[in-house]
């Protein structure tokens, strides 16, 4: 039985980048909204602050997931098929299974817990290099958690 571990999320950008693109795009739209009148801009500007796009959880394009069979560790790809993301959209991107297939691996007797997270980290990094160019992840969670999982006890 297929035991999930760890959704990794996969962000377009990363929030400083996103909060910078973000911020032009917002201040371009407003300033050409109140062109003919900028004290009318400038009195409006509170109002448009709820306007800013929230980053985290609403940019996310696709997961790794990280999970365990039969004394395995196996990796997932989830993604949006789109090449071209749209931070500025409001349309949700479908998100898939990419069928990356193979990677995985078997834990073996004389792997100690710490090997097994190197060998984890070592397979999100070759997945993030093939598949996920100029893409963020957000590893807060999986850092915070893969320290206080015991691997070898497992089953």
């Amino acid at each position: 039985m297929m035991r999930k571990l760890f959704d990794i999320p996969i962000y377009s950008t990363s929030e400083k980048k996103f909060n910078i693109k973000w911020s032009n795009y917002d201040k371009k739209i407003k300033k050409e909204l109140f062109v003919n009148n900028p004290e009318t801009y400038d009195s409006h500007i509170e109002l448009f602050q709820d306007s800013i796009r929230k980053w985290k959880y609403n940019q996310i394009i696709g997961y790794i997931v990280v999970s365990y069979m039969d004394n395995s560790i196996w990796f997932d790809l989830y993604l949006t098929s789109k090449k071209k993301i749209i931070f500025s959209s409001n349309k949700k991107n479908i998100i898939e299974n990419m069928l990356i297939g193979g990677y995985h691996f078997q834990i073996m007797n004389n792997d100690t817990n710490e090997d097994i997270i190197d060998r984890i980290k070592l397979y999100i990094h070759i997945i993030k290099k093939e598949y996920l160019k100029n893409r963020y992840l957000d590893l807060e969670v999986f850092h915070n958690i893969i320290k206080i999982i015991d691997f070898k006890k497992i089953k």
